[in-house]
């Protein structure tokens, strides 16, 4: 047992203890080895492209958060495209030119980035980074009455805005990973379009600002996938896995 606890990372103790299960990990040659991690009937599937080897790849994992079978080689083709929505206004139907004129000076206008905007017609909701700060921002459309609520430090560098993910969408919650400015990679969730308070919890650790992250979510599981480079200067892409919904959690910070 003592040798087998020495042989884990101390992240990985971390995911394993937090989440339920150990990270799970591969090396990548150095190169195009960003991750992207989709939704399947039976778990998820990470796909990746090592430009080196100039080979795309296919790995299944269960909703145990393990491999389910040996990676493949796929075409390059079969690669899925990343969904980035940083400064992306997703319009609602029925939503008048006046209206949406209005929402869009709150939302875009003034310093910083915003991502994972959402609508319904009567609320507005987003991401709002500000020098490094991540924020969760509410607007109630009828009155322009905007609230923002600050949820955690994103780790700075140049890829600042890759060290926070996509939001994930489950029933009337959202949540998403990110990495805060102690190289921990953090979950947080929330109950979309209400003033209830952004749950947040720690998945692991050991992270740097050259990380790319990816994720899905299937039932009760979220898993992310990170772009890890090692001391040997190849490249790792990682796994994790977290319960969702959880319970009360700490502030991100």
């Amino acid at each position: 047992m003592t040798g087998r606890l020495v042989s884990l990372t101390r992240g990985a103790l971390l995911a394993a203890w937090m989440a339920g299960t150990a990270a799970h990990s591969h090396q990548t040659p150095p190169g195009d080895v960003y991750p992207v991690v989709t939704r399947t009937d039976r778990g998820f599937t990470l796909t990746y492209r090592s430009s080196i080897e100039d080979r795309a790849y296919a790995q299944p994992y269960g909703l145990d958060g393990q491999p389910s079978a040996g990676k493949k080689v796929i075409p390059t083709s079969k690669l899925p495209t990343p969904v980035r929505t940083v400064n992306r206004w997703p319009r609602p139907k029925g939503m008048s030119a006046d209206t949406e004129q209005n929402v869009l000076r709150v939302i875009f206008l003034g310093y910083g980035t915003t991502a994972g905007v959402v609508s319904d017609n009567t609320h507005a909701e987003w991401i709002r980074m500000v020098k490094g700060n991540a924020s969760l921002c509410r607007l109630r459309i009828d009155t322009l009455q905007q609230r923002c609520d600050t949820f955690g430090r994103v780790l700075d560098g140049p890829m600042g805005l890759e060290l926070l993910d996509e939001p994930l969408a489950r029933g009337s919650e959202r949540a998403v990973f990110w990495v805060n400015e102690r190289s921990q990679l953090m979950f947080s969730s929330w109950e979309r379009y209400s003033d209830a308070p952004v749950r947040t919890r720690l998945v692991g650790d050991g992270f740097s600002w050259n990380t790319d992250l990816s994720s899905a979510v299937n039932g009760e599981v979220a898993l992310v996938a990170a772009h890890l480079p090692g001391p040997d200067g190849l490249f790792r892409i990682r796994t994790w896995t977290t319960p969702w919904p959880v319970g009360p959690g700490t502030a991100g910070k």
